[in-house]
């Protein structure tokens, strides 16, 4: 996959705003066309980056100066480059589409927990996993995700941003689904009906930490203070089904006080 940030010097402060006197660049204000620009470099058969989809973006009104992207770019760029194209507010139909192969972009008014932004933003879903949700924020920049808070809800990396899934579907207004295209949306729906048939793949708890069910810490922390449960090189190696087990027997207490 090909994802572009809007902080990328290349095309930073290139000139991002349909009429004067404004003076948005692709760093202030590009989210929506780094995000659309990473679908298509990524889906279909063509590399477009940021600056020539920020012209597209222009020359056909989609850049509203002062507000942001309008969401109608999204479906427009599906249809220019041969892309199925989904919209909807359902968190499950994203994640199948991540299962299928796809991408899906994000927009949030930056409410109620301010995660992603304080207003608006779009980014993109780029993974799930058990109740994580995995993102990349096109801008993403050293110190954004330990402001306001965010600490308490999620962890960024080298532009990927993790999340709960229920704590980051709160924050997402819309999702803009993409996949190859050459399929119909009734093909592409039973598609992902039968991707959501396969077995999700197990999360795996290293650690005790914000991504370990908090209802499950306290029971895994006694385990180890008391030398029950020890880990290996890489971690604990805890399983959903595993924590479960382990709390149940703790609440009959199996392992003392």
């Amino acid at each position: 996959m090909i994802y572009y940030s809007q902080r990328d010097p290349r095309w930073a402060d290139i000139r991002y705003s349909a009429e004067p006197p404004h003076t948005e660049t692709v760093k202030s204000a590009g989210c929506g066309i780094a995000c659309a620009a990473s679908v298509v470099s990524s889906l279909a058969d063509v590399i477009v980056e940021p600056p020539e989809m920020a012209d597209f973006s222009v020359s056909n009104g989609y850049r509203i100066d002062g507000v942001g992207t309008a969401n109608a770019l999204f479906p427009a760029v599906a249809k220019k480059y041969g892309l199925t194209f989904m919209e909807t507010h359902d968190v499950t139909r994203a994640e199948r589409c991540i299962w299928g192969g796809g991408l899906v972009v994000c927009g949030t008014s930056g409410r109620p927990k301010k995660i992603f932004s304080t207003g608006g933003h779009f980014f993109l879903l780029i993974g799930a996993e058990g109740d994580l949700l995995y993102f990349f924020d096109p801008d993403c920049y050293p110190g954004k995700y330990t402001q306001y808070g965010r600490e308490r809800w999620a962890t960024a990396r080298d532009g990927v941003v993790t999340v709960k899934r229920e704590i980051a579907d709160a924050e997402i207004n819309q999702y803009y689904l993409f996949t190859k295209g050459g399929m119909t949306v009734d093909q592409y729906e039973e598609l992902s009906a039968r991707i959501a048939k396969l077995e999700q793949p197990k999360m795996i708890y290293h650690y005790i930490d914000q991504n370990m069910p908090e209802w499950a810490r306290a029971t895994v922390q006694k385990l180890v203070d008391k030398n029950f449960l020890r880990g290996t090189e890489e971690g604990l190696g805890l399983t959903d089904e595993m924590l479960r087990v382990l709390v149940l027997l703790d609440r009959a207490g199996a392992f003392g006080a």
